[in-house]
């Protein structure tokens, strides 16, 4: 993503929190805008028509009213939606969506990191990790775990914009390019 588009989506989630947090419905607003970005920006043609400036506003207007109807939004953040719509900025929705989500975690005092694993974690570990990021961070740390068997061994830390790499296989390919 530009570095345009990260400004622009930062600036509709910082309003769309403000709405949210003055009614104190954060995580509401949070789950609505991710079943709208799922509904509206899904695909790659749904992507290519809200960018297409031969698309007529009358049609995308219409689109963005039928799928609220079906939707139940709630009034404001269908008129926030109105609003990203009008300024044309519905191709960047979904990082609208994803900074309002890093927003109001940061608001809420929480983390969201992912951990991919080469093999199978204990829960006992986990636990572990979980504890110490919230130790160093001082905030609330919902861990998202997965396996990945590419990794070989070791694991890999995703938390917000950082990743804290421990893999064998980048430990690997880092030594291959330090021999070539």
């Amino acid at each position: 993503m530009k570095f345009h588009e990260r400004q622009v989506a930062r600036h509709y989630a910082d309003a769309l929190l403000g709405i949210a947090a003055e009614e104190g419905k954060g995580d509401e607003c949070r789950a609505e805008l991710d079943k709208v970005v799922q509904a509206l920006t899904g695909t790659k043609q749904l992507v290519s028509f809200w960018g297409n400036q031969r698309v007529p506003s009358s049609q995308k207007e219409e689109l963005l009213r039928e799928v609220m109807a079906q939707m139940e939004i709630s009034p404001k953040l269908n008129a926030f939606l109105q609003v990203v719509l009008d300024n044309e900025r519905m191709g960047v929705l979904p990082a609208i969506a994803e900074k309002f989500a890093e927003l109001l975690d940061v608001r809420l005092g929480k983390l969201r990191a992912e951990v991919r694993s080469a093999r199978p974690l204990s829960a006992k570990t986990v636990e572990m990790l979980k504890e110490i990021l919230e130790e160093k961070t001082g905030l609330q740390v919902e861990l998202e775990v997965s396996e990945d068997p590419s990794l070989i061994a070791g694991l890999v830390l995703r938390m917000r914009n950082r990743i804290i790499d421990g893999s064998l296989m980048t430990k690997l390919l880092r030594f291959r390019e330090a021999l070539s």
